[in-house]
């Protein structure tokens, strides 16, 4: 149900029902708080991520600096993760290759 579905037609305002209208608007601002609680959850488990590559595989152009993480949310946060992990996963997939060359020079 959306919230334009609770205010009736003009023509059949008379059918308003201020009570259960109020009603249903204290259970639509709870779920948006819900909403809002988990979102931030997910954000703090993002920037956390973020800032754990950023310190393992140094700055991004996105975070340059680990405590930039923190400040980063929505869109910004998502594109930046995902650079970091991109180069997360370059790093750490040249890393055993480089130790193996090592290994192998005489």
């Amino acid at each position: 149900m959306s919230l334009k579905d609770l205010i009736p037609a003009p023509d059949r305002i008379e059918e308003l029902d201020l009570d259960h209208l109020r009603e249903l608007l204290g259970e639509a601002d709870d779920a948006l708080a819900r909403l809002e609680a988990k979102t931030r959850l997910y954000e703090s488990e993002l920037q956390r991520e973020l800032r754990a590559k950023v310190d393992l595989c140094g700055g991004i152009s996105a975070c340059p600096n680990p405590e930039a993480a923190f400040t980063l949310s929505g869109s910004a946060l998502l594109s930046a993760r995902r650079e970091a992990a991109h180069k997360f996963n370059q790093v750490f997939f040249m890393a055993p290759l480089c130790r193996q060359a090592q290994k192998s020079t005489p």
